[in-house]
């Protein structure tokens, strides 16, 4: 029903504004809404995407709009989000962790490129196609 959508909506919405890691399982909804939308070609899940994605990205803008204005400062990008995907595939053992757990990689590139996002950007591009290549080439790792 189209009650639950809505309501889907809000609180996804609302978990990925109170931890912003919550995106991944926005990600993976929207997954499995497309897949679903290929199966059955029904409206209601374009219609959900479309007002799910436009959400979450509207309440993100806000919040960093807010946050822009109260500092006074134009640029508060921090660490761009595809430094945090490379970082999951990395397996490079800093701080003594497995691979896809928390390292110090996107510290090391935010301070390797002095905050550049653009350069942080094209560097962890580079940093996931790598990985992926890797997996594909040695497809027993990537289930490991």
């Amino acid at each position: 029903s189209w009650t639950l959508v809505l309501t889907s909506i809000v609180f996804l919405t609302l978990s990925d504004v109170i931890r912003n890691n919550y995106i991944i399982l926005v990600v993976t909804i929207l997954i499995v809404l497309i897949l679903d939308l290929f199966q059955n070609r029904t409206w209601k899940n374009l219609v959900f995407m479309i007002f799910l994605v436009a959400s979450v990205h509207g309440s993100n803008s806000l919040i960093s709009y807010y946050y822009k204005e109260q500092s006074h400062r134009s640029n508060l990008d921090g660490e761009p989000k595809i430094a945090w995907v490379a970082m999951g595939l990395n397996d490079t053992p800093l701080y003594n962790r497995i691979a896809g757990w928390y390292d110090a990689y996107v510290e090391n590139v935010y301070n390797e490129y002095s905050g550049d996002s653009k350069k942080i950007e094209k560097a962890s591009a580079k940093q996931i196609t790598f990985r992926t290549n890797y997996m594909i080439e040695h497809p027993k790792y990537a289930i490991t």
